[in-house]
């Protein structure tokens, strides 16, 4: 029932019938969902246990964010309320992905999701138009949107549509028969005709950079770096052809270019003189535009947005909880397909996320926990795997056969009884700490010499990562207003 919950919290994020379905008009869906999941955690088998929010980094970064966000917001009420919801949807989703399989579904879920965001924009061409895509387009100027809270513009359609193009490549290209292969040329014809049709020519660099990553994953050093350099050769070229992309060389005199460096440059100086930023969603600018009106203005940036708004101290608790997420795919090794399948499009979520994050401002939404929730619900898996080969080291140690091995049909086996385990090798791996997950018993921080270390905990070396982004963060910002305000 929980996995249930979490897919429903993704469907309603997504696509939003409140906005588009004839009775739900400013309905609160997230609502009721949310409470549903909580009761499916709840009453669950298992149960649930309070210990069971701490089990990873990932969790202890995402409630100390929250706490950070609601003990330095101007009122403490209305940002406990707005952060709640989130942390809501990430315990559920957590909770929900308890295995490989599960994990594989659910972002398979997010796969289709996205090439139904792309299919009924793209439908507005062909006259099925449910969430009024034709009245958005027209507001801008044919560049293609959907009259929904999170699309609304054709910038923020294309940088998710985008994402179902690697997606499908891994999804259903990736270790899958022929057949599978070709069909999977249906959603990333939709998707890539989606997005061409934003003109949003972010999401289209986006693109680029994620499925070169994409494509990338998993193959030798050489391979990697003939990639690279074929996607930068082909990639440039193909980019004279992409709408609006031969206005990227006078980005000096582009007006909106010119309007968010400002905000920026803003932004940029509220971060220095203000420790803890200015609130949680309190930051904003104004600027004057070229007709001398006074206009406010967005940052268009994840990272612009988190540093005036939190500081500094914001900025390395939200980069921290990415950093996690990716350690945690990095260094992940599945054992089965769905579990590779699932850890190769959660990077695909994860970078599309960070490019996509200098260009478009999502840091307050419900994908950012989602996606920290599915890296630390495989960080779950990852440290509960070491604690079955224990159990089975321990097995033999007793003179016990693996599980799902058939006992020996030799002659003079050792009887019950009889010391069967006295030849047996002394186990590789040493139980350490342990927890119960899932039902299982799992290893933490392993330090005896010899046994295997599954990382499991923020120390130093994470926290010297952390603040490298924050600073690495900074430098890019300086540099993209000194580069391009004019």
């Amino acid at each position: 029932m929980e996995f249930l919950s979490a897919i429903a919290i993704l469907v309603t994020y997504y696509l939003r019938p409140q906005d588009w379905v004839p009775g739900l008009a400013g309905a609160n869906l997230m609502t009721p969902v949310a409470l549903v999941g909580i009761a499916s955690v709840f009453l669950r088998e298992r149960g649930f246990q309070l210990r069971d929010l701490l089990r990873t980094p990932h969790d202890a970064m995402v409630f100390l964010y929250a706490a950070y966000i609601v003990f330095t917001a101007p009122d403490f009420m209305d940002a406990f309320k707005g952060i709640a919801p989130f942390l809501v949807f990430y315990v559920v989703t957590v909770q929900g992905l308890s295995d490989t399989r599960r994990a594989e579904r659910y972002l398979r879920w997010w796969f289709v999701l996205l090439v139904v965001l792309a299919a009924v924009a793209v439908g507005s061409y062909f006259g099925f138009d449910p969430m009024n895509a034709k009245g958005a387009t027209e507001r801008f100027n044919g560049r293609l949107a959907i009259d929904t809270w999170i699309h609304n513009n054709p910038n923020a359609l294309g940088h998710s549509v985008i994402l179902a193009i690697p997606l499908a490549y891994v999804m259903m290209c990736w270790r899958r028969p022929f057949w599978t292969k070709l069909l999977a040329l249906v959603p990333m014809a939709i998707a890539f005709y989606c997005v061409f049709k934003t003109e949003s020519r972010g999401a289209f660099i986006a693109g680029m950079v994620v499925a070169t990553v994409t494509l990338a994953t998993g193959r030798r050093k050489l391979t990697q770096f003939l990639l690279i350099a074929f996607v930068v050769t082909i990639g440039t070229g193909l980019m004279a052809v992409i709408p609006r992309m031969d206005r990227v060389e006078d980005l000096r005199a582009d007006e909106g270019v010119q309007g968010r460096m400002m905000v920026w440059e803003i932004a940029r100086t509220t971060s220095r003189l203000k420790t803890y930023g200015e609130g949680w969603k309190q930051f904003e600018a104004y600027i004057t535009n070229y007709d001398g009106e006074v206009e406010k203005k967005a940052t268009h940036s994840c990272f612009v947005k988190v540093g005036a708004d939190l500081g500094y101290a914001g900025l390395f608790l939200y980069l921290g909880i990415m950093w996690c997420s990716f350690r945690t795919v990095v260094g992940y090794s599945p054992e089965d397909e769905s579990g590779e399948r699932a850890r190769r499009a959660l990077i695909v979520l994860l970078v599309g996320y960070l490019v996509s994050g200098w260009m478009i401002d999502r840091s307050y939404h419900t994908e950012y926990f989602l996606m920290a929730a599915v890296a630390a619900a495989i960080q779950r898996l990852r440290i509960a795997r070491p604690a079955e080969e224990a159990e089975e080291a321990t097995g033999a140690q007793r003179g016990e056969a693996p599980r799902g091995a058939r006992e020996p049909a030799e002659e003079g086996r050792a009887a019950p009884g009889e010391d069967a385990g006295r030849d047996v090798a002394e186990p590789v791996v040493r139980v350490g700490f342990t927890r119960e997950l899932h039902g299982r018993v799992m290893l933490l921080d392993q330090d005896d010499e010899g046994a295997e270390s599954v990382w499991n905990r923020f120390r130093f070396f994470d926290a010297a990562i952390a603040v490298g982004l924050v600073w690495a963060t900074l430098w890019v910002w300086d540099y993209i207003i000194k580069t391009f305000h004019a």
